[in-house]
């Protein structure tokens, strides 16, 4: 599943920066950022395999709870709109779109992620598949 997220991300991005009319030597680096948002909720696979020793589903750990990201977004928002940037709002609005289409693919086939936190702990998916020792790639 990790290798999807990244073309999802480059669709969404595409869509996301149309809606803006930026300069091209902007989008470009917008579109990066909307890369990196794609695939960071995954990168607590790090603390997964390296720390906590797979003790716990890595779905449980912060960056796939979209409380947290639903929050910076609004923040980042808040911020441009003191500050006045359009930049700011496209570059928030592109990061935390991707990331949130990264824990929606991951809700269709990953183990569930927890929409409803921190009002309910429960994890959400609509297709479950097992997770597999050493099979997180897929």
């Amino acid at each position: 599943m990790f290798l999807a997220h990244m073309p999802a991300g480059y669709l969404a991005s595409r869509f996301l920066l149309s809606q803006y009319r930026l300069e091209p030597s902007k989008t470009k680096w917008l579109l990066l950022l909307g890369l990196l948002g794609s695939v960071f909720p995954d990168m607590d696979m790090y603390y997964f395999y390296l720390m906590d020793n797979r003790q716990h589903g890595h779905h449980s750990y912060w960056t796939h709870i979209p409380f947290y990201w639903i929050t910076v977004l609004g923040l980042s928002y808040m911020i441009a709109a003191i500050v006045r940037s359009r930049y700011l709002v496209a570059a928030a609005t592109v990061f935390v779109g991707c990331f949130l289409l990264h824990l929606s693919l991951d809700t269709f086939a990953g183990g569930g992620i927890k929409w409803l936190y921190p009002f309910e702990n429960s994890y959400i998916n609509i297709f479950f598949i097992p997770s597999q020792a050493n099979r997180y790639w897929v």
